[in-house]
């Protein structure tokens, strides 16, 4: 911590929805005996999101300066919700060697909904299997225990998990066994209504959000083979041992037709990488860095250089405003990413002078001037007209020698010139 640059933010650990904003104020004080700009970065949470109002403030000796800070985050399952560190860091553009940090803490509240299905609804015979499928379309993992029931309390349940754990944006499915306690050989069949609850963490089954309804159907094995045995047997008695010998040679032709298994020799699919961050920083003596961090690449490059396939930094040697474009590939697909950096330059006057630089008392002089990259001009304390702040002139008739004075301003930085006219008094 530079005790040239004071630094705070308040407050200091914010709470926000997902989508939503939460806003502090950075308060920059120049602690220092000369005037100096301070450039603001953060770290520790993606750029896109938040926003600074003003990334460079420049201060005069004792001045103080607040800047706002909007974290914006996105409404995503892939961002699970938390707490996320971050610092704010204001380096001095007149010695990037100062610098002073501060912490700060952004909490992600959990969003979104979890569904539950069953398929198929409707199962029968001695007993079934069902599956279930829960959904959970927030930004938390949600833990969840399973529970069924009957109102006749008839059927017997066996779940392949009882309690799960579907992480955000996920989907997690289970199986279900449903089989009678009472399994009669004859009758008729029998309908249970059942039902499915999936229970959060100190929650109630009778207030369960996620439920989902079910009937199994009870056949009894023997009932229907038994009405059908009374009613072919006379027809069938005569021919029984012919139709025993045709099934039995049908099933050894069948055995020694039958093809082999095929089996399967396409490979397995591969994911396309993923591209966890791709930013630029002002690195130590205000060079400008580019770093990011992949999973899942074979090749990656920047710009067509290729790089690490992981992570790494790029130091831009002749920087200049553009966009970089990050391309992350491997066998399943490529992936990529663009990043902007825009270079802001400090004003430059190319000339400021005043024709004639003597003048005898009572006379004009021309003070003429041509400017670069300046955004505000004073001439002489007087603001100049926008369209004049490039090149422009202005007459004067001083009574006495003295210096005039042009300032050229813009965001990054102010420059200062002077010029001096003489006046020859008369005698």
């Amino acid at each position: 911590m530079s005790e040239r640059i004071g630094l705070l933010l308040e407050p200091s650990s914010l709470q926000a929805q997902a989508g939503r904003e939460a806003t502090a104020v950075i308060t920059v004080e120049n602690k220092s005996t000369i005037v100096d700009q301070y450039a603001l970065s953060l770290e520790g949470v993606e750029p896109g999101w938040y926003d600074l109002s003003s990334n460079v403030t420049g201060l005069f000796p004792g001045e103080k300066a607040q800047v706002q800070l909007t974290l914006r985050p996105p409404q995503t399952t892939q961002v699970q919700a938390g707490i996320f560190p971050f610092s704010i860091k204001a380096s001095s553009l007149a010695n990037p060697e100062e610098r002073s940090v501060v912490e700060g803490s952004l909490e992600l509240l959990p969003f979104g909904v979890s569904s539950l299905e069953m398929a198929p609804e409707r199962i029968e015979g001695r007993s079934g299997i069902t599956q279930l499928f829960i959904r959970n379309q927030s930004n938390a993992p949600a833990p969840l225990s399973l529970m069924a029931s009957d109102l006749e309390e008839g059927l017997n349940y066996r779940f392949s998990a009882d309690a799960i754990t579907v992480p955000a944006g996920g989907e997690s499915a289970v199986n279900i066994r449903v089989r009678p306690k009472r399994r009669p050989l004859f009758g008729s069949p029998h309908e249970y209504p059942f039902r499915v609850v999936a229970l959060a963490p100190e929650e109630r089954p009778e207030e369960a959000a996620l439920a989902v309804e079910g009937t199994f159907t009870y056949k009894p094995p023997l009932s229907a083979l038994a009405r059908a045995l009374r009613a072919v047997w006379p027809k069938l008695r005569p021919v029984l041992p012919l139709l025993l010998s045709l099934a039995a040679l049908a099933l050894a032709l069948f055995a020694f037709l039958k093809p082999p298994p095929k089996t399967d020799t396409s490979p397995p699919s591969t994911p396309p990488p993923g591209i966890q961050y791709f930013r630029s920083e002002i690195g130590a003596g205000g060079v400008i860095q580019v770093k990011w961090q992949v999973s899942g690449a074979q090749q990656v490059s920047i710009d067509g250089k290729q790089v690490d396939p992981q992570q790494g930094t790029l130091t831009i040697d002749q920087p200049e405003s553009k966009e970089y474009v990050l391309v992350a590939s491997n066998a399943g697909g490529t992936a990529n990413q663009t990043l902007g950096i825009v270079l802001l330059k400090p004003p430059t006057v190319v000339t400021f002078e005043a024709s004639p630089a003597s003048i005898t008392a009572g006379a004009t002089t021309t003070l003429s001037w041509k400017v670069e990259n300046a955004t505000k001009l004073s001439v002489d304390g007087e603001q100049v007209a926008k369209q004049d702040i490039a090149a422009g002139k202005r007459e004067v008739k001083p009574d006495q020698t003295r210096d005039y004075v042009l300032i050229a301003e813009n965001d990054v930085a102010w420059v200062v010139r002077r010029v001096t006219v003489q006046v020859q008094q008369e005698n």
